[in-house]
């Protein structure tokens, strides 16, 4: 199996990455491997080059190794039409690279898909699932009780003030890692409010009291690996990258019911691989474009996450 990667940079420091832990697993089972930089992708009349990375074992013993070398791998040139199986794994707003690269990317993974490539997830759904209003989609059921999206201050202040007392959280709707989120304590929400809205809309919703955050990683809608954050003594943001520790836990019938309500809405729009995260009794999130967490799942519990994903990705060779 030839299997491209679309990604953010080739110029991390980072050694826990999803992204890379696929790569390195699907070097394992004997499959190659490419990297494209989403800024290094163009197309001619006929075809879609990409340029990036072929990655290989030699001389590599760990993905923490490979993850070092990928400046040194050979550069190649390649008719990305070539590939059997195309994974994207960039994320909007990452690394300062303009948005017009992510949607060109996606929409080059559109062409591909159309020629017979096998393209996760599907390019042309990722952007309505790609920030939290994705949860649009979704049954109130399993969503906070109260909930807002509003880029407006005056709405968005009396929500907080008349329906949650002040007893709510809000961050923007494209926050990623934990990143800008508040709570609606009276004392500063005017201040805070003006601030975060000038990123655009924002989420508010009430509080839910937690013992931390659950990631559930689903593999065509069925969990295969998972894990819970936990934030440090006296925080309350549970993200690994805001100081959280990851920590087992065993799923709840809740949290089952959750996972079953979402099964037919992923599949029906070819969210294969997604990360789920759940705070309390409710659907926190969904993460479709670049969903992390088989490192931490995987030495928690052992799921061989990484291996499931690949042997999926092969038995969807040639079934377009």
């Amino acid at each position: 199996m030839k299997l491209g990667i679309f990604v953010n940079t080739l110029t991390t420091r980072n050694e826990g990455l999803t992204t890379h832990d696929l790569a390195f697993s699907a070097l394992n089972l004997g499959h190659e491997v490419f990297f494209f930089p989403v800024m290094q992708l163009s197309a001619n009349k006929r075809n879609i080059i990409g340029r990036g990375k072929k990655l290989t074992l030699e001389g590599i013993r760990s993905r923490e190794q490979m993850t070092r070398n990928l400046g040194s791998f050979e550069t190649i040139q390649m008719d990305l039409s070539r590939l059997d199986v195309l994974l994207l794994r960039h994320k909007s707003g990452s690394y300062r690279i303009p948005e017009n690269f992510h949607k060109s990317a996606r929409e080059y993974a559109y062409f591909l898909q159309e020629n017979g490539v096998f393209v996760a997830n599907d390019p042309q759904f990722i952007p309505f699932f790609s920030t939290k209003l994705s949860t649009l989609h979704l049954p109130e059921s399993i969503l906070p009780e109260k909930q807002v999206i509003s880029n407006d201050f005056e709405e968005v202040f009396s929500f907080c003030k008349d329906e949650l007392n002040y007893e709510g959280v809000m961050k923007p709707i494209g926050g990623k890692g934990g990143e800008d989120i508040y709570f609606t304590e009276k004392r500063n929400l005017r201040n805070t409010l003006k601030s975060i809205l000038k990123k655009g809309p924002v989420l508010v919703q009430n509080y839910i009291p937690n013992d931390g955050d659950k990631r559930i990683i689903l593999l065509e809608g069925e969990p295969i690996a998972w894990y819970k954050r936990v934030a440090n003594e006296g925080e309350f943001i549970n993200n690994i990258s805001a100081g959280g520790k990851p920590v087992a836990f065993d799923l709840t019938p809740r949290d089952q019911e959750i996972i079953k309500a979402l099964k037919s809405i992923l599949i029906k729009y070819k969210m294969y691989i997604v990360g789920i995260d759940i705070l309390g009794n409710f659907l926190s999130e969904v993460n479709s474009e670049v969903p992390g967490g088989t490192v931490r799942a995987d030495k928690l519990g052992n799921f061989q996450s990484r291996e499931k994903i690949i042997r999926f990705l092969e038995s969807k060779v040639g079934s377009l």
